[in-house]
């Protein structure tokens, strides 16, 4: 095992959201759903954000794509609660638990590798406000992680199946921009996409007391991947206009 395995899967963490997105050929679909989202602002109704807020909901994640070429299928599922105090009209402080499982598969005409990872961990944050409209905000969020789990890799050649286990350590940083849209009431829609991000890694294989670490920064925009959250203020609330 050199450093990390080439199929372990790269983690894409995200804050509190549901990401619509399956495979990389149904583009067509993907710019139509952005589209449809984003045109439901004009819908909004008028209320904003008030100090002394808390602002707090959860989500799934699951992101599925396949390559011919590589023939290799990867999939993630992410749950992610997370709550946010608005202690004046543009800052807010809170974070959420991240619970985080994929599964990657590589097929070769004589080998068969499949790669299982499960990591749970604590993401503390800030986000910064600023209004658009009456009932629309757009934020930037800054996150710090801290990760554990583990990872198990079974290679099947001939028939013949062989096992590989490591436990994982993470921390790192991540900063992702996104919009808010008070979409009735006290019930806010989010939306965002892309993140830049710094995570250090550690890889640490049951049997061995060798250490491998791994430390990656990351650009990540993709505008057909948009992802979704839905959070309820409760509190101070929100201010109607």
């Amino acid at each position: 095992m050199q450093g990390r395995n080439t199929n372990f899967l790269r983690r894409k963490l995200s804050t509190f959201h549901l990401v619509i997105f399956s495979s990389q050929k149904n583009i067509f679909m993907k710019a139509l759903l952005s589209f449809s989202v984003f045109s439901l602002f004009a819908l909004a109704a008028s209320a904003q954000l008030n100090a002394g807020s808390w602002l707090t909901g959860g989500s799934l994640k699951y992101d599925a794509s396949k390559s011919d070429e590589n023939n290799t299928k990867n999939s993630e599922f992410k749950f992610n609660p997370q709550t946010f105090y608005t202690f004046n009209n543009h800052w807010g402080f809170g974070g959420g638990i991240n619970f985080d499982y994929s599964n990657d598969k590589t097929t070769n005409p004589t080998s068969e590798t499949k790669t299982m990872t499960s990591t749970y961990g604590l993401a503390p944050g800030v986000r910064y406000y600023e209004n658009i409209s009456k009932s629309v905000s757009c934020y930037g969020q800054g996150n710090l992680f801290y990760d554990l789990g583990s990872t198990k890799v079974t290679t099947t050649v001939s028939g013949n199946s062989t096992e590989s286990k490591s436990n994982i350590s993470e921390y790192g940083a991540y900063l992702t921009p996104g919009i808010m849209w008070n979409a009735k009431s006290n019930l806010f829609l989010d939306f965002n996409w892309g993140s830049l991000r710094y995570d250090s890694q550690i890889t640490k294989p049951e049997d061995s007391d060798t250490k491998y670490k791994d430390n990656e920064f990351k650009l990540s925009v993709n505008p057909f991947c948009i992802c979704v959250g839905m959070y309820y203020s409760f509190g101070n609330g929100v201010a109607a206009e």
